[in-house]
């Protein structure tokens, strides 16, 4: 008699369950995105700017805190 999961089916999902591929192997890997996670980091600072402020932030505020530069 063997000792290991195949002989006794646990490693088997119930029936009629929909089995879910698990995340490894060069299918899986982790995808960055460098521009997305610049935007939600100027989000961050905007929702931070605006906790701190006690009115709204001006567009100039906005601007500023963006990195923006108005060009005359």
């Amino acid at each position: 008699m063997r000792s290991d999961t195949a002989a006794t089916g646990a490693d088997r999902a119930p029936r009629g369950a929909r089995q879910v591929p698990t995340p490894s192997g060069p299918r899986y890997r982790a995808v960055h995105d460098r521009v997305a996670l610049d935007e939600i980091g100027l989000f961050a600072e905007l929702i931070i700017a605006a906790e701190r402020s006690d009115e709204p932030l001006s567009r100039e505020d906005i601007d500023r805190i963006l990195g923006l530069t108005v060009q005359a």
